[in-house]
């Protein structure tokens, strides 16, 4: 939505904000050592706290004794007067950076975590250090749960640790983490913890039992915070991927509608436009109905990420390409795993069926590109003339030829009855990283869509009026920015969730989207009033699925979707 207001008075970066829970005072600080408090009723700065020699990393509010407590890279903490602005302890102890600060409700205690590796507790009426606990790394997060009871850390080891304040001893050590946890959060009870991280994902806890409740996937890149509602029912989460997403804990969708745990990252459609499939980086494969929206298949069995599927509606296959080097052959109609074929030594890219379906071509990084009979699961050929990555296979139609191009700047066609080489197409002056057939012209694209179109039986070039005559019949989708998808000559459709791949059956005017928040959307072309493209009724998420828009500082608006997977 837009900005309500801009509260503008430090010189140098923000670090940290907290707001009291009554919405009337935001407390923020910086790199230029201050701290400010602002009435968000007129966005006035009242009171401006300076004595910290260094950044200010973090902030703690306590609204009910109108105290602020900050920690800086001058390794101390302060305890300011909100009203006053005067100093009314200063908390020394930590011998390295203060990263976090965090303040139980009922006036007991103030935790800190350091990159000195210390998670430290202090009594706040006499400003003593009551406790230090040593960790192995820095600690980047802390929160203490409103009564004072346990306090709960994040590490760059990846662990969640928890304290109790009355044992002063450790209670749990959580480990799930793949890195840095850099945010921490507690309900009103101090049962449940949100912990987030370099890993991309929100973790919830049950700190009584140990148990992680739920992984939540959803962001690309580093989260940076994580904050629990009261009732640890809603957890918000904020990252480097530009996105804030907003997520129900423990809600399952209202239609038990399933979607991939993490980013979409290819998918295809058969050209009757009945079946899609996507891949995803949680690992897997989905299959989908087109026109029920149904997810058939859940397919299982690559250890890394999916980066290519292909789908063959007449022959019933299903195949899927993954950074575990592998090949994986699928059935549609039961779901069976037929083969998985690891004969390339690098990351699969590309994979594509001949018409018929008899055969299946995959390039990898490894600079092959090899040829599979679907049928046993046998390597009929290895292609190895290419000198870089495989970006590409495309089969012609007609002919039968193969085509490949790579990131040696070259677009390769060979027979595939033999594994013969038939001729190089030279001219493109960076990577290659798609390829298209139609009626016998292969188009060969760079980056930026610019592309070079040639004659498959003849390896020529085509003129510029010759271009002219074909480049309609590409039919192409084009993704402008994060969000907004271009099929020409029939609408422009905007996408509150980042596209990562799309792919079109023309025949039957169905478009497939995967996209960044693990969601898969098929829409149809309707033209009964126009072109247009008309989504089925499933496409749109319940409102229980639901998570609110957040605008980024950039404008853009970001979208979050979470749903509990049923297999």
């Amino acid at each position: 939505g837009e900005p309500l207001m801009s509260l503008v008075g430090h010189s140098a970066t923000v670090e940290a904000l907290a707001i009291d829970p009554a919405g009337k005072f935001l407390v923020s600080s910086a790199r230029d050592c201050a701290i400010r408090v602002w009435s968000l009723d007129s966005g006035q700065c009242t009171k401006i706290l300076e004595g910290h020699d260094d950044w200010v990393r973090a902030v703690a509010l306590d609204s009910s004794a109108m105290e602020v407590i900050s920690g800086s890279d001058d390794n101390h903490l302060i305890v300011w007067d909100m009203q006053t602005g005067e100093k009314k302890a200063t908390l020394k102890g930590h011998e390295d950076w203060v990263f976090a600060v965090a303040v139980d409700e009922v006036g007991k205690f103030i935790v800190s975590g350091s990159r000195d590796h210390t998670v430290r507790l202090w009594d706040r009426a006499s400003g003593q250090c009551i406790k230090s606990w040593t960790r192995a790394d820095e600690v980047n997060s802390v929160a203490i749960d409103p009564s004072g009871a346990r306090v709960v850390s994040g590490t760059d080891e990846g662990l969640v640790q928890v304290f109790s304040t009355s044992t002063l001893e450790c209670e749990r050590v959580l480990s799930g983490h793949s890195g840095f946890v850099k945010g921490v959060s507690l309900d009103q009870t101090g049962k449940i913890c949100a912990s987030a991280g370099h890993d991309e994902t929100v973790r919830i806890w049950d700190l009584d039992t140990g148990k992680c409740l739920e992984v939540l996937h959803g962001h690309v890149d580093d989260i940076n915070a994580v904050v629990l509602s009261p009732d640890g029912k809603v957890a918000m989460s904020g990252g480097e991927d530009n996105a804030m997403r907003l997520w129900n804990i423990g809600a399952a969708t209202s239609d038990g509608r399933p979607q991939h745990l993490r980013e979409v990252r290819c998918v295809a459609v058969t050209p009757d436009g009945r079946l899609a499939a996507s891949g995803s980086a949680d690992h897997t494969v989905r299959l989908w109905d087109c026109e029920s929206g149904e997810c058939l298949w859940l397919l299982e069995g690559h250890e890394g990420i999916v980066k290519r599927v292909a789908v063959h509606g007449g022959k019933g296959l299903v195949a899927s390409g993954s950074v575990d080097n592998s090949v994986c052959i699928w059935n549609s109609s039961t779901g069976e795993k037929l083969y998985q074929k690891r004969k390339h030594s690098d990351w699969v890219r590309a994979l594509a069926f001949s018409t018929s379906g008899d055969i299946l071509a995959s390039g990898s990084d490894d600079c092959t590109a090899i040829l599979y009979d679907t049928a046993s699961g046998a390597v009929v050929h290895t292609l190895t003339r290419h000198s870089d990555w495989v970006r590409a296979v495309a089969f012609d139609e007609a002919s039968g030829l193969l085509v490949s191009c790579s990131d040696d700047q070259t677009v390769r066609i060979w027979n595939p009855d033999d594994g013969s080489e038939v001729r190089v197409l030279h001219g493109h002056a960076e990577w290659v990283k798609s390829v298209r057939i139609v009626d016998g012209i292969v188009r060969s694209s760079e980056s930026f869509q610019r592309h070079k179109f040639w004659h498959i039986d003849t390896g020529k070039e085509l003129s510029i009026d010759e271009v002219s005559a074909v480049q309609d019949s590409f039919d192409d989708l084009t993704v402008t920015g994060r969000g907004t998808l271009e099929i020409p000559k029939v609408c422009m459709y905007e996408c509150e969730e980042g596209i990562i791949d799309q792919a079109k059956a023309s025949a039957a005017g169905v478009v497939v989207l995967g996209c960044n928040t693990g969601a898969v959307q098929i829409f149809r072309i309707a033209g009964d009033s126009g072109p247009r493209l008309d989504p089925p009724r499933w496409v749109e998420p319940p409102e229980s699925e639901r998570r609110r828009s957040m605008s980024t500082g950039s404008g853009e608006t970001l979208y979050g979707m979470f749903a509990t997977m049923l297999r």
